[in-house]
């Protein structure tokens, strides 16, 4: 793929407006969408090219069809390609990601909102486990993987 993310007004059912496009920079492996307590809609992008990190871009950046260029964050961290982004549904400042270097990372990324939040940890680590179902189910004969597995079943 080029990069490229289109957004697209769906409200109407027969003619649907484009809104506005970003530009990543870079082939696309994922996308997350969420709403933030204010309103505001956040695209997440993760990338083939591990230097690009995850990349968070508002939505509420888009006007006159001008495409955006530069994310309002970027994680950089994993070593590999990242697969798998989601935000956590609960608290939309904390993204999930899971890598080709099998690390799973958990961002807390929204600037200026670093110190208000305060997730338990036991929720944490059960989203972390939900969202890695898939890895550990195409792992069955990595015995770390699979211990790590059946610890989210039990105790999760």
């Amino acid at each position: 793929n080029d990069g490229n993310i289109k957004i697209w007004d769906t409200s109407s059912t027969n003619n649907y407006i484009l809104k506005g496009e970003i530009n990543t920079g870079d082939s696309i492996y994922g996308l997350a969408l969420t709403k933030n307590k204010d309103g505001v809609n956040f695209l997440a992008s993760s990338h083939r090219d591990k230097d690009e990190g995850i990349k968070i871009w508002s939505l509420s950046q888009l006007e006159n069809n001008q495409p955006l260029k530069e994310p309002d964050e970027q994680l950089l961290g994993h070593t590999e390609e990242i697969k798998g982004i989601n935000f956590v549904p609960n608290n939309p400042s904390i993204i999930v990601s899971s890598s080709q270097d099998e690390t799973i990372r958990i961002w807390l990324w929204e600037k200026n909102k670093i110190n208000q939040h305060n997730p338990k940890l036991k929720d944490l680590l059960k989203y972390a486990c939900y969202f890695s179902k898939d890895y550990f189910v195409s792992h069955p004969n990595n015995q770390d993987v699979q211990t790590t597995y059946s610890i989210c079943q039990n105790n999760l």
